[in-house]
């Protein structure tokens, strides 16, 4: 076998192994794809999940808590005005007196 057969064979070999090698890398990054998309389903879900779970609470519990607290700063705030202006009417007569 001359040097030129040789490097022919050479040659043919790298080329048979970078094929085999980018096939290999294809097929891998198809399988890749493949799981990514189903995780990436599955975080999709559990989003929606927990975007569905926050509504709820929001609904169920936040809101009708912050009518309370505002019923109750609203009745606090009328009592302070009603006690103030009986204070004011009961300071003058107390004062023409």
């Amino acid at each position: 076998m001359d040097l030129e057969s040789l490097r022919d064979l050479v040659i043919v070999i790298y080329a048979i192994a970078g094929m085999v090698a980018i096939i290999f890398l294809l097929v891998i990054g198809l399988l890749l794809f493949r799981k990514l998309g189903a995780i990436l389903d599955s975080a999709k879900a559990t989003l929606d999940n927990i975007q569905g779970t926050s509504r709820f609470i929001s609904e169920a519990v936040i809101r009708p808590v912050i009518r309370v607290a505002s019923f109750v700063q609203g009745a606090r705030h009328a009592i302070e005005t009603i006690a103030r202006l009986s204070r004011k009417k009961g300071g003058k007569k107390h004062g023409q007196q």
